[in-house]
């Protein structure tokens, strides 16, 4: 399915978000039901470039995202909650930091990645990462959080809550930036688009979001991804 863009927003950096991660003409994709291998291939050949091992048991559900370094991160609701690959070398490190699980990233502008996950204390936590790997920022958040939307060429990142606001966090220090209405109660995944809008999707409904008058439609069974081809975005439905 495409929906276009809303009309007269502003037109910031695009930014988009899926469960495969590209950057240049190589992509990494990893598989959601079980996954002991991540496969780093060219996105214009085919051809795999790197068989990355995960760990001996499969994953749980998992999540991968290239930052702007090109560094490869998986999050999984289980253990371990996240990995990293360096470009460079291919070097798996393992990161816990109090997390139990993560369930979306999303790359960040300053490098690394921002991880929505659970920890003892909260089971809805964002943690930032720099490129290197390193813990930058934490923040517990009072909402019950769904996924996580790349925004403003990766300088902001949205929230997707249970409720009809987008939470708009800068994805450097994870301070709350605004909110933007939704018009749905429950959305998971979402893309913005180049004018600003953002495109949203939960299970049986798409809409438009951050604009004057927020839409929504009934459609789609799961729309289980949303992918910004710049001025519209293509959902991903299973039926």
């Amino acid at each position: 399915r495409s929906w276009p863009r809303a009309p007269d927003c502003p037109r910031p950096a695009r930014a988009s978000s899926s469960s495969s991660a590209r950057l240049g003409s190589v992509r990494a994709s990893c598989s959601a039901l079980g996954s002991r291998v991540l496969l780093a291939y060219d996105a214009d050949t085919h051809e795999i470039l790197q068989d990355l091992p995960l760990g001996v048991s499969p994953l749980t559900t998992p999540d991968v995202e290239v930052d702007l370094g090109g560094n490869v991160w998986v999050v999984a609701n289980s253990a371990p909650p996240i990995t990293r690959f360096d470009r460079s070398t291919g070097e798996r490190t393992i990161l816990w930091d109090d997390l139990q699980g993560g369930r979306d990233l999303v790359a960040r502008a300053a490098g690394g990645v921002v991880v929505l996950g659970r920890s003892e204390s909260s089971n809805n936590v964002l943690v930032a990462y720099d490129g290197s790997g390193q813990r930058v920022a934490t923040v517990e958040l009072e909402f019950t959080a769904r996924g996580l939307v790349p925004m403003d060429g990766y300088a902001g990142l949205g929230v997707t809550v249970e409720g009809d606001e987008l939470l708009i966090i800068d994805s450097a220090d994870l301070i709350e930036l605004s909110r933007c209405p939704t018009a749905m109660q429950r959305p998971w995944h979402g893309a913005q688009l180049d004018d600003g809008s953002v495109v949203l999707a939960s299970e049986g409904s798409i809409g438009i979001a951050c604009v004057d008058q927020p839409v929504v439609w009934r459609v789609g069974e799961e729309n289980m991804e949303v992918l910004s081809l710049g001025d519209h975005a293509l959902v991903l439905d299973r039926v």
